[in-house]
């Protein structure tokens, strides 16, 4: 995530092999993306665009409830990452 002001860069996320990137943000409320994806080794890269991951969701059964239980896993690790220092 450039900051323009201050010339700086953010990783705001990190993914190992075989996990997701994106930039969920944009991806859930339609809007513009704020976030580049740059991989710092070869890779393979796939792109989806929404429409089409919604039309494999009625194609494919039990795709939809796969990536629900991601984004509620992900949802519950980043509570808990906010939590945790509240409880040191």
């Amino acid at each position: 995530m450039p900051d323009a002001e201050r010339d700086r860069e953010y990783t705001v996320q990190f993914a190992v092999e075989v996990w997701w990137a994106s930039d969920y943000i944009s991806y859930y409320t339609n809007s513009p993306a704020t976030l580049d994806v740059e991989c710092p080794e070869d890779c393979i890269l796939l792109s989806i665009q929404k429409k089409d991951i919604e039309s494999l969701y009625l194609q494919v059964d039990g795709l939809e409830s796969f990536f629900l239980r991601k984004l509620e896993n992900a949802f519950v690790d980043k509570l808990n990452e906010n939590i945790k220092p509240l409880n040191d």
